[in-house]
């Protein structure tokens, strides 16, 4: 046994330098392969869509606007209408097109012509 530690110990002695050598370029290959994850990492949450829903009540508008660098693709919706929440997606989106839709636009039309016209009674 104490041979065998004399041998290491002269190795270690006669290669200080290279096994140093070895060490840093371990430690080396570690960080950059680290560095070059955590970048892959920051670019793919860099490239993320960051959708903004904005509302305007005078001359009313309602806008979903993408301020990410990535392109964000809208599959599925939700709706509350007639106190039921209801979805839309690609299945069923013909069929919201022909029945709900039209209430949902006469029901947004109600709502904000009654509100301009309590905001022009409180104004006169």
């Amino acid at each position: 046994m104490a041979g065998i530690r004399r041998k290491l110990l002269n190795f270690f002695r006669d290669n200080a330098i290279a096994v140093a050598s070895l060490s840093i370029a371990l430690m080396g290959l570690y960080l950059t392969i680290t560095a070059q994850r955590e970048e892959r990492a920051h670019k793919e949450l860099l490239l993320r869509p960051a959708l903004l829903l904005t509302t305007e009540v005078g001359d009313y508008s309602v806008a979903l606007v993408n301020h990410g660098l990535g392109p964000a693709l809208i599959t599925d919706g939700l709706y509350y209408f007639d106190d039921r929440c209801r979805a839309v997606n690609s299945t069923n989106l013909e069929e919201f097109m022909e029945t709900d839709l039209i209430k949902v636009r006469l029901d947004f039309f109600n709502f904000f012509t009654q509100q301009f016209e309590t905001a022009r009674a409180f104004l006169d």
